[in-house]
């Protein structure tokens, strides 16, 4: 029997592996894995050896557990010696058994770690996939075909099914999951076929159905033809559902550069935009400025560790904007911007600590951060050094202006 992908694993992943086998599943893939993991002996041996030689592509699955495991390991070299195309998936930071780190260095790889999204790993991995095997897969040509007449009849199911008993809801659930993956897949057979007026209309019906897959589809349609309003509302359901990461997001917000998607990713607590809903607040950019709102936004960021956040709340403290002026708060947060290097933030600390705003005068400590500013290139923190009082002070330190 002819297989499209051979799946090489350690069934201590399997929690993990069955997600990635069911979407390939779903494209249309004909996969073989072990599933019960009992079998042993020569005629088992056999059945893998056959198995690879009758698959297109050889996926491994990486971790500490499959590069221990003597099964996996020789099923990596059976594949490297028939010649298949690997798609190595790392599952952990785990380095690959020697056995096999010869063959496998400097191939390309998917680190799940680094996507930080299982969904957006299965994506990369289907990519890999198609980019690796040039014919669409066997089941898939078979099943293209009969999707239209499945979808009508799954839709009669459907208007049969609403008109019955609550007893059947679990049926009817499933009767909708069903239709909304077949609907999903033929918004997909229709975009790689470069329509996309019909790519929209398939996504559209699957996203009625609660596919949130199709959510995102529709989001990158829209956003693609510059119709970024109907791609704020699509990328917003994919958002909830988690197929969109909240930095995905912010990276779409920065192209756009509007006030309704920077609030969007800060809503999903994403530091940056929420730094950034700050400084529109603060500078009423594409919205009514707003200095309580600026404080606001900038505190979420701030508490997040956002270097450049906690320097502007300082400042809000320090100058009373949207808030109560209190000098010692600005400091505290003065200090926490300029322990991450932050020139702004470090120069402000210099200024409170040689005046004593907010802190108790020190004009050592403000040549240090002075210094730290001014090293940076920071223009007002170069001019403070250059003060006599202050020059030399500093050059008991540095000959820093020889």
């Amino acid at each position: 029997m002819k297989y499209d992908v051979f799946i090489s694993y350690s069934r201590k992943d399997k929690e993990v592996v069955n997600e990635f086998a069911s979407k390939l599943k779903s494209h249309g893939y004909n996969i073989w894995m072990d599933v019960d993991g009992i079998e042993s002996g020569d005629a088992f041996k056999v059945k893998i050896v056959n198995a690879i030689r009758n698959s297109s592509l050889f996926l491994f699955f990486s971790s500490k557990a499959s590069n221990e495991s003597e099964w996996t390991v020789k099923e990596v070299n059976v594949a490297v010696n028939m010649h298949k195309p690997i798609i190595p998936i790392k599952l952990d930071d785990c380095i690959y058994n020697d056995s096999i780190l010869f063959d496998l260095s400097g191939m390309d790889y998917i680190d799940v770690n680094i996507d930080g999204d299982l969904k957006l790993s299965v994506e990369r991995v289907l990519r890999s996939i198609k980019k690796n095997i040039s014919e669409e897969p066997d089941s898939y040509k078979n099943n293209k075909d009969e999707n239209k007449d499945a979808v009508v009849a799954e839709t009669v199911k459907l208007n049969s099914l609403n008109h019955q008993n609550d007893n059947i809801q679990e049926n009817t659930t499933n009767v909708f999951y069903d239709a909304a993956e077949r609907y999903y897949k033929m918004g997909e057979d229709a975009e790689d076929e470069g329509s996309e007026e019909e790519a929209i209309k398939w996504y559209l019906e699957a996203a009625k159905l609660g596919n949130f897959d199709a959510c995102y589809r529709l989001g990158e349609c829209y956003y693609c033809s510059g119709d970024y309003d109907e791609a704020l509302e699509w990328y917003s359901k994919a958002i909830e559902d988690g197929t969109m990461s909240a930095e995905e997001f912010y990276e779409k917000a920065e192209e756009v550069d509007e006030f309704e998607w920077y609030m969007r990713a800060a809503e999903q607590g994403h530091s940056d935009a929420q730094y950034k809903l700050g400084e529109c607040y603060n500078l009423g950019f594409g919205v009514k400025a707003d200095e309580a709102e600026a404080v606001k936004w900038y505190r979420k960021a701030a508490e997040q560790g956002h270097s450049d956040a906690q320097n502007e709340l300082g400042n809000c403290f320090y100058f009373g904007s949207g808030i109560e002026a209190d000098e010692a708060e600005a400091v505290k947060w003065y200090m926490r911007a300029a322990e991450q290097g932050n020139s702004d933030a470090q120069y402000q600390l210099g200024e409170c600590y040689n005046w004593g705003f907010g802190i108790e005068e020190n004009k050592t400590e403000a040549t240090k951060w002075y210094m730290k500013a001014a090293e940076q290139g920071h223009s007002d923190a170069i001019k403070a050094l250059e003060l006599p009082f202050m020059k030399k002070l500093y050059l008991k330190t540095k000959n820093w202006f020889k």
